[in-house]
């Protein structure tokens, strides 16, 4: 990871330290390829932020399955 991710991510990581404020936070991240993808939810989910990341190549039932889950909270991000 570049030093400007690093960062990013520790500033990121600052503000949801907070259940309260992690509880609530959703986002999409658009990612150049499919490995960054791939590479920030594992690495999400290793800080225990809930995460998971879709291709060109998901199918229509796992993109809705995805949003499902973003909404009701199962989530925090997709990538």
């Amino acid at each position: 990871m570049d030093p400007r991710s690093i960062y990013k991510f520790a500033s990121f990581s600052r503000l949801c330290a907070r259940a309260d404020i992690i509880d609530n936070v959703k986002g999409l991240g658009f990612c150049g390829t499919v490995e960054h993808a791939k590479f920030m939810s594992d690495y999400f989910n290793a800080r225990v932020i809930p995460s998971i990341f879709l291709t060109g190549h998901s199918r229509y039932e796992e993109r809705k399955a995805a949003k499902n889950r973003l909404v009701n909270g199962q989530v925090c991000f997709i990538f």
